[in-house]
């Protein structure tokens, strides 16, 4: 059965000339995962970030083109014609093809081919949806310029259009003007992988003004992209939070239960979807979950700093149609990566006996630095370790930052098989909050202007650290 692009009034054909005119495509729903953001060489920020949209589904179009600009740029194009490069300077442009069962992302942008697609790394996939005679499109990966800081809030503004032939010289339907904001507002989700799971969702804005959010949490089904209609497990909503760049939202750690003690899904990744009439945009997060036991029996998987280097050393007591593992390595925020495979060392990649696993990981960073196994049988399927986090760079086991702060202050515990307690208090001895059995990292919003001082209580050695943290006025 094919499946296009509904046109929602009738194409009208002049009568004395060949020319289109092109009538609504019907896009909407428009939400925003954001990944990570920079600045470039140039001193432009760059921001990455998957789209998620509706589009109307019928006999029409084959190939279809989003144009996004920065809203300050946009050109408010008439679509008599398809737009040349002229035209898209300053906007990021996807071509997407999709025809009954094909769906691809082009990377030639036919009607004029100086305008380079963007497509590498990237991905597109299309689903159900809540609105009836839709599909959920979602475009990963996407990379979006800029000028200025990437410490404001920064909107967009995208328009598409579809065509029926490859040369994409017509122009059959458009949809102009939706716009979006890309890295505002924000946020994070933690889990813990102590049975019964818990979860933490933090949700922050960049912008003074205050905004009114509403949040849910979801189940993942198991494929790991972000549906409502195949996601249809929400265990938590909550509405009426108020935020701004002076007062974020952070929740206390969370059950779950039956579900967070009971498999598959205390396994799954969970999902924060963040609505408000202030957004233009739902705003969509992951929570990851690395909590699921490997095919193997691993009985250790640590991550150490040997030098300028990392060593990572695991053992498995047990392995069964193992292929290997598959080395993955995460920067700061930014996406996970392959950074090497070891093949298994198990007879035909089965054992019942204990073997062990080295692998040098040469990175000259000084950050954190992320590691897990994705573990991979013969028959292609896979499973992740828990994630094992270093600081690059000698220091000591537990780092603060940053330091001074304007409000928001990291926690990481580089011995991720410890637990800490946390005490925080004023400079004048009063207690301001409190965190139990912390690991990884622990992150803290919205601390007042003032010098802090920190106690962290190593739980197993019964060593306590003190820190001092200055939090300063925001500028401006």
């Amino acid at each position: 059965m094919k499946r296009f692009f509904t046109i929602t009034t009738i194409i009208l054909l002049a009568a004395t000339s060949n020319v289109l005119t092109a009538q609504n495509c019907d896009f909407a729903q428009t939400g925003v995962r954001y990944n990570y953001s920079n600045i470039d060489a140039n001193g432009k920020c760059i921001i990455n970030l998957d789209l998620y949209f509706d589009l109307r589904t019928n006999s029409g179009s084959k190939y279809m083109a989003l144009h996004i600009w920065p809203t300050t740029a946009y050109p408010d194009l008439t679509y008599n014609n398809p737009p040349q490069s002229t035209d898209l300077a300053e906007a990021a442009t996807i071509v997407i093809h999709h025809f009954q069962e094909h769906l691809e992302l082009h990377s030639l942008y036919n009607p004029d081919t100086q305008v380079q697609p963007q497509y590498v790394g990237m991905s597109v996939t299309i689903g159900p949806t809540v609105t009836p005679g839709y599909d959920r499109f979602i475009v990963t990966n996407i990379n979006l310029e800029v000028p200025g800081g990437c410490s404001i809030p920064q909107s967009f503004t995208i328009d598409m259009w579809s065509t029926e032939s490859v040369s994409m010289n017509q122009v059959l339907c458009f949809d102009k003007g939706t716009l979006f904001y890309a890295n505002n507002a924000k946020a994070i989700g933690l889990l813990n992988c102590n049975l019964p799971r818990t979860y933490n969702v933090q949700i922050f804005s960049i912008d003074p003004t205050p905004m009114t959010i509403d949040y849910k949490v979801y189940v993942d089904n198991g494929d790991n992209v972000f549906n409502k209609i195949t996601d249809t497990l929400v265990i938590k909503s909550q509405s009426g939070i108020v935020i701004s760049s002076a007062s974020g939202y952070s929740s206390d750690y969370t059950s779950y239960l039956p579900y967070s003690n009971q498999a598959p899904y205390n396994n799954m990744n969970l999902w924060l979807e963040v609505t408000s009439p202030s957004l233009p945009n739902s705003v969509v997060a992951l929570v990851e979950n690395s909590c699921a036991t490997l095919a193997v029996k691993l009985r250790s998987f640590e991550a150490t700093r040997v030098g300028p280097d990392i060593r990572l050393d695991w053992v498995t007591t047990g392995e069964f149609d193992s292929k290997g593992f598959d080395i993955e390595r995460r920067v700061g925020d930014r996406p996970w990566e392959s950074v090497g495979f070891v093949n298994s060392r198990a007879p035909g990649g089965y054992s019942t006996t204990e073997i062990s696993y080295s692998h040098i990981d040469h990175i000259n960073l000084k950050e954190f630095v992320q590691y897990r196994l994705k573990q991979v049988d013969i028959n292609g399927n896979f499973e992740y370790s828990e994630i094992r986090m270093v600081k690059n760079d000698p220091s000591d086991a537990i780092t603060i930052f940053p330091n001074p702060t304007t409000g928001n202050v990291n926690i990481a515990f580089a011995d991720q098989r410890m637990q800490y307690d946390v005490r925080i208090y004023n400079e004048g001895g009063q207690l301001v909050n409190k965190w139990h059995d912390c690991r990884a990292t622990l992150t803290i919003v919205n601390l007042k202007p003032g010098l802090y001082i920190f106690k962290i209580n190593e739980q197993f050695n019964k060593r306590v650290t003190t820190h001092k943290v200055i939090v300063m006025n925001k500028k401006g």
